[in-house]
This record gives structure tokens, C-alpha cells and sequence, in this order.
């Protein structure tokens, strides 16, 4: 006889992450599309209580925000409706296509996480690695890569344990 109890067990942890990739996706499609008409950083709290929950899903975002990935998307959305207009061409994100990205956003988090974790290369002064790159300058590579991801990127900004 089957365990009905495990199939329901994996049948209700398979429904929960389903509800969470939905929250996430939600969560996502507001930082998007309402990011751009909004100062830079805006987040609103709950969307940032779920995606923040998110570790990984959380580092990718941190790296997308701090490149500027989605300034000139941002910038466009603002010119249009300081006019008043709504953005031609545009459509509501759907859902299931954020949510079929989060496994490949959640990847490209999951290596800068694991890059940061990583014992760093730079550990060794740059003036005495090998002196073959022809950077004599002291310090480290460390130093000059302006420290952790997290510092004051505007949005989803929040210290990690």
C-alpha cells in the first residue's frame, strides 16, 4: 500500500513553493514596473519582505541594481508618464514568464553568493602577485573592487547574516 501521507506531504510542499515563486513574481513584477516611475531604490516593504527571503534570488537583483541594468528602462517609464501617457507597447509582465526566470536568476545568484564566499585570489598584494600584470600599485584587488555588494544600492538594501 502507498503512503498517502508522503504523496500529500510532497503534494503541499510542492503547492507552498508554487505560492512563494508566485509572491516572489509579484514582488518582482511591482520592482520593475513601478521601480521606474518611483525615486531610485523604491521597494515597497512587504515586496521586499519576500524577495529578500529569497537569498539567492536577493544577490542577483543586489548585482542587476548596482550595474544599472535597468536604468535606461527606468528612465524611458519616467519621461512617459511625468507626460501623463502610458508607456506604448507596454503590457503588464506576466507571471509565468518571471517565473520561469527565477530559476536562472536564482542560479546567477547563487554563484556571485558562492564568488563572495570564495577564499579571495586577492588575498596576496598586487604589487608582489607575479608582477608580470604591470600594476605596481600596493593593496589588494579586494580593496579596489569597493567592497561587499551590499553597500547603500538603494533598493533591496539589507545587510546579510
Amino acid at each position: 500500500m502507498t503512503n498517502p501521507t508522503g504523496t500529500l506531504s510532497e503534494a503541499v510542499a510542492e503547492w507552498q513553493s508554487a505560492r512563494r515563486d508566485m509572491e516572489i513574481a509579484k514582488g518582482v513584477r511591482r520592482l520593475l514596473r513601478e521601480g521606474g516611475a518611483k525615486a531610485a531604490g523604491w521597494c515597497h516593504p512587504r515586496d521586499k519582505r519576500v524577495i529578500l527571503a529569497d537569498p539567492e534570488l536577493t544577490a542577483f537583483l543586489r548585482s542587476v541594481t548596482k550595474a544599472g541594468a535597468w536604468a535606461e528602462e527606468r528612465d524611458r517609464v519616467r519621461s512617459k508618464r511625468k507626460r501623463g501617457h502610458q508607456p506604448e507597447g507596454t503590457e503588464p509582465l506576466p507571471l509565468p514568464a518571471i517565473i520561469r526566470c527565477l530559476p536562472a536568476w536564482r542560479s546567477w545568484g547563487r554563484m556571485l553568493i558562492e564568488a563572495e564566499r570564495a577564499p579571495p585570489k586577492a588575498s596576496v598584494p598586487v604589487a608582489e602577485a607575479g608582477r608580470s600584470g604591470g600594476n605596481s600599485s600596493g593593496g589588494t584587488l579586494a580593496d579596489r573592487d569597493g567592497g561587499p555588494a551590499d553597500e547603500a544600492d538603494g533598493t533591496l538594501s539589507a545587510k546579510r547574516p
